[in-house]
């Protein structure tokens, strides 16, 4: 059996005789472009190419010179009949859902928001991407600056905000909540209750992490923080106040210009070492980061002061992530 097969239009056009389930469905014919000379048909179907040729359409809608192949097609030997139907039952795949599910307000700032994304999947030791944890990130970066916002007294609406970014989150199947802004938490007293209980608080992870770290520290956080007595106001500040060193105001201003360097990416070795300095100075065994920029400015100190460990609740919760996303098996099952 010959005949020519007109690529661009269904086979039973060019050949009516043809069966349609025959010519379609066991030869499976398909558009070729006119840059591939060649047309190659798998030898499964039982038939091989002559050789191509070239012909020009006109119609409606189209360039005159619009070239399109046709194909010369002999089959080699008779068409089989199309094997029969399968079962109705057919095999499915299903996909394990993790049990948590991560939601991070992001963007405050988002480089700081970008890192602890990476730190999860670098600790993540997956034989397979599939075994990787599941998180979303919400990255805004128009927040107002919190601490400006705290001292105009605006803090009803930064929750507001947060409160919509929450929202959101669980909109999409969060299941825990992280805010990746240790000032934002001095907000969470005017979120619902029931958002609350959502959130892996950073606060309370900081104490928890210091449990194991030797003092004195050195608390690293923003302006708007300390103005707020954010930690102070801790529950946990009675046990370990006295092994934290909340600095000088002039201490302080080098601080937060290291939290604004690290947000647009302008850290300095000078600024660093001045910082190293100040720990030399108060013999701090270790710094705090009670701002999630210092999740970033670790790296920079420790290049160095390898000696100075860091306190970071964001290292501490990405390992919570990583053990608590854990799969039993392979997410991706095979058939019933």
């Amino acid at each position: 059996m010959q005949c020519y097969a007109d690529l661009s239009r269904p086979a039973t056009e060019c050949h009516p005789s043809l069966n349609h389930r025959d010519i379609n469905a066991r030869l499976r014919l398909f558009v070729v472009r006119p840059v591939i000379p060649i047309v190659s048909v798998p030898r499964r179907h039982a038939c091989r190419v002559i050789r191509a040729i070239p012909t020009t359409k006109y119609g409606a809608g189209r360039a005159a010179n619009s070239v399109q192949w046709a194909c010369r097609i002999e089959a080699t030997t008779e068409i089989s009949p199309l094997p029969p139907a399968r079962s109705a039952r057919r095999s499915a795949i299903t996909f394990a859902m993790p049990d948590s599910l991560w939601g991070v307000v992001g963007g405050l700032g988002p480089r700081a928001s970008a890192q602890f994304l990476k730190t999860i999947y670098d600790m993540a030791d997956c034989r397979k991407e599939q075994l990787a944890p599941a998180v979303i990130l919400l990255s805004k970066p128009d927040w107002p600056d919190r601490t400006f916002a705290l001292r105009a007294n605006h803090a009803r609406l930064l929750a507001e905000r947060l409160q919509s970014d929450i929202e959101i989150l669980l909109s999409l199947g969060a299941t825990d909540i992280l805010i990746c802004c240790v000032t934002l938490h001095a907000v969470l007293d005017h979120i619902p209750h029931s958002l609350k209980t959502k959130i892996v608080s950073l606060v309370d992870t900081l104490f928890e992490t210091l449990r194991d770290v030797q003092g004195p520290h050195l608390m690293c956080c923003s302006s708007g923080s300390r103005e707020s007595r954010l930690f102070e106001a801790h529950s946990q500040w009675s046990h370990f106040g006295d092994k934290i060193i909340l600095p000088a105001m002039r201490d302080q201003d080098l601080i937060s210009l290291l939290i604004e360097q690290a947000k647009v990416n302008r850290v300095n070795a000078e600024s660093i070492g001045q910082l190293v300095r100040v720990l030399r100075r108060l013999n701090a065994q270790s710094f705090i980061a009670g701002c999630t920029e210092f999740h970033i400015l670790k790296r920079w100190i420790a290049r160095c002061a390898p000696d100075i460990r860091c306190v970071d609740p964001l290292q501490a919760i990405a390992a919570r992530i990583v053990d608590s996303s854990a799969p039993e098996s392979d997410p991706l099952l095979c058939a019933e």
